[in-house]
C-alpha cells in the first residue's frame, strides 16, 4: 500500500531551504532543543518559563530566528545538558565527506562514522549519519524509521543537512521501487541550489532510475545529459558504468547494435566483483531484448556464481517464463530453492513466485486472485521494467480469456496506464 509522505508539507520545506544559509550554525541549537523537549515530553511553556517567552522560544524551535549563547546555555541547562559539550560534539563531523564515503558505498568508513556520531550523543547529524549507513547496508526498514525521527526537526536543519535529508528520503523510495513517489521529491530537489557535486551526482543517479522506470523520455535524457557535465575523476566507476549501461537499455530500441558493441568492448578483465554483478545484470538484460533468448539463457548458466542478486534471479525467471519450456522451469527451480531472498529482494521474489505459479500452470482463476491481491494493489506504487510488463500482459490475456472484459476495459482506462506499451509475450 501506499505509504505517507515522509516529508510533510514537501514544497513549504524546500521553500526554506531555499532561505536558509550555509552559515547558520546556529539552527543546530533549534534541532536539539526541539528534539529533546519532545522526547522529554516538556511543554514549551514548561521550557521558556523564566527563560523567554513561549512565541520567542517556538520561532527559536523552529529555526526562525537567532538568539545569544546565554538563552541557550539556560534551555540546555533545563533540558540537562551540556552546552559547551554540545558545541564539541558538532564540530566534528563533515557531512560532505560522510556523502563521499555513501558514494563509494565505503561500508567501513560510513561504519566508522556511524561508531564516531554515536559516542556523541548531542550531535544533531546523528540520524543522518545513521540513515546513510542503514541505506549503504540495505536496512531500509532502519532508514525508514530513522527518516520518520527527522521529519518533525527538519526545518531546523541546516541548509546542507536538509538537502541530504531530501536525498535520503529520494533514495529509500526508490530502493521500495516506489518511483513515482520519489520522482515527486525529486522534481522538488530541481528547485535548490546544491553545492556538492557528489550528491548532485547520487540524485542525478535516482532521477535516472526513477525515469526509466516510469518510462518518462524528457526526465531521462535531461538527467543523463546533466550527469554526463559533472565531471570528478574519483567518482566511483560502478556508478557511472550503471548509468551509461542504464541509458544504452533506454535507447535499445533504436540503437540496438551500439548497446551490444559496447557490452563487447568493455573490458570485464579489469572491473572488480561488485562491478562484475552489475555489468553482468545489464548486460544480459540488453542481449534478452536482443539477441535469441535461448542462447541468452545458456549464457547466464555458464555463470551461476553471479546469481547472488535478486535482480539476476528475477531476470533469470523473466527469460525462463518467456521461453515457456518445463526443462527450463525446473532449472529455475533448483537455483531458487538455493537462493535465499533477503528483505529488500521482495520485488524480485514476488516475480519469481508469479513465474513459478504460471509454470505450474496454476488455475487461471488463482492466477488472476494473486495478481489483484499480489499485484495490483502496489502496482500505484511498485515500479520494475520487466516485471511489470509481464504482469499486465499475462493479466489482461486472464481477463479476456475467462470474459471479464469490464475488469480489462477499466483496467485500461486507468489514467496511470494509458501510456504504458503492452508487449506481448
Amino acid at each position: 500500500k501506499k505509504q505517507a509522505g515522509l516529508i510533510n508539507n514537501p514544497h513549504s520545506f524546500i521553500e526554506r531551504i531555499k532561505t536558509k544559509k550555509q552559515e547558520d550554525d546556529y539552527l543546530a541549537f533549534a534541532t536539539l532543543l526541539k528534539k529533546l523537549r519532545t522526547e522529554k515530553n516538556i511543554t514549551i511553556a514548561e521550557l521558556s518559563k523564566d527563560i523567554c517567552s513561549i512565541s520567542y522560544l517556538s520561532k527559536l524551535e523552529n529555526g526562525l530566528i537567532q538568539t545569544n549563547e546565554c538563552t541557550i546555555n539556560l534551555l540546555f541547562e533545563r533540558l540537562g545538558v551540556d552546552f559547551h559539550t554540545f558545541k564539541d560534539q558538532n564540530k566534528k563531523i563533515d557531512l560532505h565527506e560522510i556523502i563521499g564515503y555513501y558514494a563509494d558505498n565505503d561500508i567501513d568508513e560510513l561504519k566508522k562514522a556511524y561508531d564516531e556520531a554515536n559516542k556523541a550523543p548531542l550531535n544533531i547529524l546523528i540520524p543522518i549519519i545513521n540513515a546513510l549507513y542503514s541505506l549503504a547496508k540495505g536496512d531500509i526498514t532502519n532508514a525508514l524509521k530513522l527518516a520518520k525521527e527527522l521529519e518533525p526537526v527538519k526545518d531546523t536543519l541546516g541548509q546542507f543537512e536538509c538537502v541530504v535529508f531530501l536525498f535520503i528520503v529520494v533514495e529509500i523510495y526508490t530502493k521500495l521501487y516506489n518511483f513515482d513517489t520519489a520522482y515527486d521529491y525529486l522534481k522538488l530537489s530541481e528547485l535548490i541550489d546544491i553545492n556538492d557535486d557528489y550528491l548532485k551526482l547520487l540524485l542525478l543517479e535516482a532521477k535516472l532510475k526513477t525515469a526509466y522506470h516510469l518510462n518518462n523520455s524528457v526526465l531521462f535524457l535531461h538527467a543523463y545529459e546533466e550527469f554526463n557535465s559533472i565531471s570528478i575523476p574519483t567518482y566511483p566507476l560502478i556508478r557511472r558504468m550503471e548509468v551509461r549501461l542504464l541509458y544504452e537499455l533506454y535507447s535499445l530500441d533504436e540503437y540496438p547494435n551500439h548497446a551490444i558493441d559496447y557490452i563487447n568492448q568493455t573490458k570485464r578483465s579489469k572491473l572488480n566483483y561488485e562491478e562484475t554483478i552489475v555489468f553482468y545484470y545489464y548486460s544480459s538484460l540488453i542481449k534478452a531484448k536482443v539477441l535469441d533468448l535461448e542462447q541468452v539463457y545458456y549464457d547466464m548458466l555458464k555463470h551461476e556464481e553471479y546469481f547472488i542478486d535478486g535482480r539476476i534471479i528475477g531476470l533469470f525467471s523473466y527469460i525462463v517464463l518467456l521461453i515457456d519450456k518445463d526443462s527450463f522451469y525446473q532449472k529455475l527451480i533448483s537455483i531458487t530453492n538455493n537462493y535465499d531472498f533477503n528483505k529488500t529482494d521482495y520485488v524480485h521474489q514476488k516475480f519469481v513466485c508469479f513465474v513459478l505459479m504460471y509454470e505450474s500452470r496454476h488455475s487461471d482463476k488463482e492466477l488472476l486472485d494473486f495478481i489483484r491481491s499480489e499485484i495490483l494493489v502496489s502496482s500505484f506504487v511498485e515500479r520494475y521494467h520487466i516485471y511489470n510488463e509481464t504482469y499486465k500482459t499475462i493479466y489482461l490475456s486472464l481477463l479476456a480469456e475467462s470474459s471479464h472484459y469490464k475488469e480489462a476495459y477499466q483496467y485500461l482506462s486507468s489514467e496511470r496506464y494509458k501510456t504504458i506499451k503492452i508487449n506481448k509475450i
